[in-house]
């Protein structure tokens, strides 16, 4: 019984680990990609990213990054 605790806890503290580390590198890696650019998102005509058939259209509408 201790043995599955213990390897719980085991994959918990992995799960925790790989998570924070993916976050850092995708950050680092959007900071040096792009410093100070804004994101382009997709939007419809009535202003949401995507219309009711899940297309994407033409009009592209910018996000400031932080």
């Amino acid at each position: 019984m201790a043995h599955l605790f213990l390897s719980l806890i085991l994959l918990f503290l992995n799960y925790l680990g790989f998570y924070f580390l993916g976050r850092l590198i995708f950050q680092n890696q959007i900071e040096q990609a792009a410093p100070n650019e804004s994101l382009l998102v997709p939007q419809t005509s009535n202003g949401s990213t995507s219309d009711r058939s899940g297309q994407v259209s033409g009009t592209y509408m910018r996000i400031p990054q932080r």
